[in-house]
């Protein structure tokens, strides 16, 4: 994290089954490509949206604004704002079930998902980070209230705590 920057990628704009569906689509869009060319770039281009499209948000600390925005292979298109008053940092974990199948065969993955909010107030908050390791999102987390003088409260457990 920069001095004044913080920048997360929180989410993919797909689910997990179609970005498998992306990536054989870059791989198809390449063969494609030797034969058809247009139809080859087509492929590609949208094989190359599908895998590499997410959402994120940046804090510029300095100017005390926010820019949740969709990006793409270095592109971040959003509008900042001005960050309200946070009153801290939460941790908070939820379960998670997506199923990816085909004709012939089915998956269904399962796990937990560790979200980082800058709490506005009980029912509004910022997303942060996400991910299946709350190792990545506490640490993250840690640097992010050191720099914004917040509390961090983790809420992964019956028993809510503050962390240090």
């Amino acid at each position: 994290m920069k001095d004044d920057l913080f920048s997360q990628r929180t989410e993919r704009f797909f689910p997990v089954g179609l970005v498998f569906g992306g990536i054989m689509m870059i791989l198809i869009g390449t063969v494609v490509l030797v034969i058809e060319s247009i139809l080859g770039i087509l492929i590609l281009v949208v094989g190359v949206c599908i895998v590499f499209l997410h959402y994120g948000i940046l804090i510029d600390f300095k100017e005390n604004k926010y820019k949740e925005y969709w990006g793409l292979m270095g592109l971040k298109f959003g509008k900042w704002q001005n960050l309200p008053p946070i009153s801290h940092i939460s941790l908070t974990k939820s379960r998670y079930s997506q199923q990816i199948g085909l004709r012939a065969a089915n998956t269904t993955l399962q796990g937990f998902l560790y979200r980082g909010n800058l709490r506005i107030n009980e029912r509004e908050s910022i997303l942060v980070i996400q991910s299946p390791r709350k190792e990545k999102v506490l640490g993250r987390l840690k640097q992010l209230a050191k720099k914004l003088n917040l509390g961090l409260l983790d809420c992964t457990e019956a028993e809510r705590i503050w962390v240090e």
